[in-house]
């Protein structure tokens, strides 16, 4: 609805952030310049304390009306009934990125670096970088977009014209472009450095920065003075920190569970594979979860090397764990082009150069942190941020090989979950369209399956085991509740309000009939009962009765994978629409299952299984087919499932997927030790995989 109107005729001002400069020097001045067409009711999302009082006392004079903007993200859509939140994140953010990708700044920019072949893709990516838990979250984009969409959504249908106050921001132009098509005009207003802050946020921000880092340096440097003669020891008599064969690195994420199947592992390809336990060096970077004896006498079982990455991230000395330190890397230019000039006239052009040498610092980071580790492979799922691409570039300029494997279920596009590797292991030939429409750069896709299905027999005992104290209560029907984690602040993701409202619904429900009893698997168990809140009383009343039992453990989040409450109850039901790998993995497991989708995302491929039949839209429908699945025995064919998209998630469903994995990852290994060029590895390794599984389970660009 892009409009060519001028003037302030029915305008509405919307802030993003009100403090005393833009109060006096923006906001005001804006407003009495042409107060008879601006309205008097004037929005704010966030402001200071002094500011807002300031702003309420001059309403007496300046006859205004001050409105704090109160809202949940997860309760907008748009008027398509589309998720706000959803589709920001799908279809707004793509569009963006392909409008300052295709800009004279971003173009001029990157031709100095014609020959990186990464270096563009990293600071595209990065454009879509957001943390909707950080203070800085107002540079992002995202952000940005957000504000502009929920400031139209908020005058409920109304014609007013608005005029957004935002603080600076990249790529202003692309913005105001942008927010011209919901008629709004953007206002970018400078801002102190620190005016994000009241004064008392400003102090907890200097104890939590400053000395908060002073104890964490104390800290390091006594962990430094402990180990100098092991750190000396090992540096003389040592080029590198690991093993003497070349290795494949791996990421430790709170997983170890190395004589286990049936929990989370972040080695979970070993197990099954022919992959070795001496082939792998696992890479400890996580100071709440830090590297003990007991994980050291878990690795020293499989013959398995261990590389710190960070002093905090181990209680060991470093002849147990080897220690790279991040700034022993010598500050070196690795890049092909050279650094262009500043040019004091363009802060977009200044940003892109920021960010080179950003690029530059982690690509000498990896590259040390592999040449002293001897590793020439490495694979991991975290693909979410752009500091991957460098990592991928560093290894393949020692001739070594990136790789990353699925482990969400990815059914449409998503430009921020683009990926720059050698090989990606992917569910279905279905993701080769989705990660070419991400503009990730993949030299080869290898469909495995869902590599958690081996999982699945192993956890059927235990399945048994969880359901019996409900049964022993008389407990008939059991449901299996799958919920996504949640934020304290709502309004730029999804909320605690989300999680109160879905949970309070299904306690009182079973709370009235005894008949039946419930198994909750949060993503994160352990902050559940601060994100129930109001709820948390309902539930301990449900759990009194012994009809309620919560999934629980692991170090970050729960070792258990959501599949075993679906194969400990009869009925499973998923929140959440749009995150849907755990309710997939129910079904693939046999479950029944359910999908909620109060947030609105009707382009969802588990549409296919049926509004009404395995997709509800509101909790009373999503019940009323509870109590028929249980109540009638004709209903069970029908609901829940899920078979209709199932071949298009995993084309094998052989409970194989982390064996052929593993397999992979160990001719790669074995090809890279035998002194073999990185292409011809990987062609091998290609053609070794095509003739057991199929040339259409390869898909190389």
């Amino acid at each position: 609805m892009k409009t060519e109107s001028s003037g302030l005729e029915n305008c509405v001002l919307f802030i993003e952030w009100l403090d005393i400069r833009s109060l006096f020097f923006d906001i005001i001045p804006c407003f009495m310049k042409q107060r008879e067409k601006v309205s008097k009711t004037v929005f704010i999302f966030d402001a200071s304390s002094i500011a807002l009082s300031v702003a309420r006392w001059l309403s007496f004079l300046l006859k205004w009306k001050i409105k704090i903007v109160r809202f949940e993200l997860v309760d907008i859509q748009d008027q398509n009934h589309f998720s706000l939140r959803l589709r920001l994140d799908y279809f707004d953010l793509g569009i963006i990125q392909d409008k300052i990708v295709a800009s004279r700044v971003f173009q001029n920019y990157i031709h100095h670096f014609k020959n990186e072949q990464f270096l563009g893709s990293y600071l595209a990516k990065d454009l879509l970088a957001f943390d909707h838990t950080s203070l800085n979250r107002h540079r992002q984009i995202l952000h940005a977009l957000t504000l502009i969409n929920v400031s139209r959504w908020y005058l409920k249908g109304k014609e007013e014209r608005i005029k957004l106050f935002l603080r600076q921001r990249d790529w202003a132009e692309v913005l105001r472009e942008y927010a011209c098509d919901f008629d709004v005009e953007l206002i970018f207003v400078a801002a102190f450095q620190n005016t994000a802050f009241t004064l008392k946020k400003v102090l907890r921000q200097f104890f939590a920065k400053y000395i908060h880092w002073s104890i964490w340096g104390l800290r390091n440097l006594q962990f430094f003075l402990r180990k100098t003669s092991d750190a000396n020891k090992l540096s003389t008599k040592r080029k590198f920190l690991g093993a003497s064969r070349y290795q494949l690195a791996v990421e430790y994420y709170g997983h170890l569970n190395l004589d286990r199947m049936d929990t989370f592992s972040d080695l979970f390809f070993l197990q099954p594979s022919v992959l070795k336990g001496e082939d792998i060096t696992l890479l400890f970077s996580l100071p709440q979860d830090p590297f003990d004896e007991n994980k050291w006498q878990q690795l020293q079982k499989q013959h398995i090397s261990a590389l710190v990455r960070f002093p905090r991230a181990s209680c060991l000395p470093q002849d147990k764990a080897p220690l790279h330190d991040p700034w022993s890397v010598p500050a070196a230019w690795h890049l092909s082009g050279r650094l262009p000039d500043r040019e004091k006239e363009s802060d977009d052009f200044e940003i892109l150069r920021n960010k080179t040498i950003e690029y530059n610092r982690y690509f000498g980071y990896w590259k040390d942190l592999f040449q002293k580790g001897n590793i020439r492979l490495y694979t991991h799922w975290y693909k979410y941020d752009a500091g991957h691409i460098p990592l991928t570039d560093a290894l393949r300029s020692l001739g070594g090989i990136t790789t990353f494997y699925q482990r969400a279920l990815e059914t449409q596009s998503m430009r921020a979950l683009a990926v720059v590797a050698d090989v990606v292991f992917c569910y279905s030939p279905n993701n080769f369209a989705v990660e070419k429409e991400n503009h990730s750069q993949i030299a080869h896709q290898v469909v495995t399956g869902f590599l958690g299905d081996f999982r699945f027999p192993y956890l059927k005992e235990k399945a048994v085991e969880i359901a019996r104290p409900l049964r022993q209560k008389g407990v008939k029907c059991i449901i299996a509740f799958l919920d996504e984690n949640t934020l304290d602040d709502g309004r730029w993701f999804t909320g605690h309000a989300f999680t109160q409202k879905n949970y309070s619904y299904l306690i009182e429900k079973v709370l009235q009939d005894s008949h039946y009893g419930i198994i909750f698997k949060p993503k994160s168990p352990g902050n559940l009962m601060r994100r129930l809140g109001p709820v948390a009383g309902m539930m301990e009343d449900l759990q009194r009765c012994g009809r309620a039992v919560i999934l629980g453990g692991g170090s970050l989040q729960g070792m258990y994978p959501p599949v075993l409450a679906s194969l400990a109850a009869d009925l499973t039901i998923h929140e959440c629409l749009s995150a849907g790998s755990a309710g997939v993995e129910a079904a693939l497991a046999g479950a029944s299952t359910l999908f909620l989708d109060t947030e609105g995302w009707p382009v969802s491929p588990f549409y296919q299984g049926g509004l009404g039949k395995v997709v509800f839209q509101d909790w009373n429908s999503m019940w009323q087919a509870c109590v028929d699945f249980f109540e009638k025995p004709q209903a069970k064919a029908s609901l829940g499932n899920c078979e209709p998209f199932l071949a298009a998630v995993d084309p094998f469903r052989d409970g194989q997927a982390a064996q052929r994995m593993g397999n992979y990852l160990k001719w790669l290994i074995d090809g890279l030790n035998c002194g073999l060029p990185r292409e011809t590895v990987l062609a091998d390794a290609n053609e070794r995989y095509a003739r057991l599984w199929g040339k259409d389970k390869i898909h190389s660009i």
